[in-house]
């Protein structure tokens, strides 16, 4: 499932959004589906997050956050990283902690 983020028109085609996994694609109009009345009753499973003590307003960029959040995974070795969520932030990010059970 997927929402439409933002049209761009120059190259005629969409900005989606992955509901269910939280990334982001650009695909063209003809790849575009209608989704099944079914599945709009389901809430997204994916929600967004923020790493716990950076400031909202950070200067960081996301590739920045993924290779970080890749060193914590990988100091963990097959240790489970259980999410702690600390607070909703004023755009309604959840701010989160990861902790590493067994380290």
């Amino acid at each position: 499932r997927a929402k439409v983020i933002n049209v761009i028109p120059e190259s005629e085609s969409y900005e989606i959004e992955f509901v269910d996994f939280g990334n982001v694609d650009t695909v063209s109009f003809d790849r575009l589906r209608c989704l099944d009345p079914q599945l709009v009753t389901h809430s997204p499973l994916a929600f967004k997050c923020g790493l716990f003590g950076l400031p909202e307003d950070h200067d960081v960029s996301d590739h920045f956050v993924g290779v970080l959040v890749d060193k914590i995974l990988s100091c963990t070795g097959d240790d489970p990283v259980m999410m702690e969520i600390m607070g909703i932030n004023e755009s309604g990010c959840y701010d989160v902690k990861l902790v590493a059970r067994g380290v």
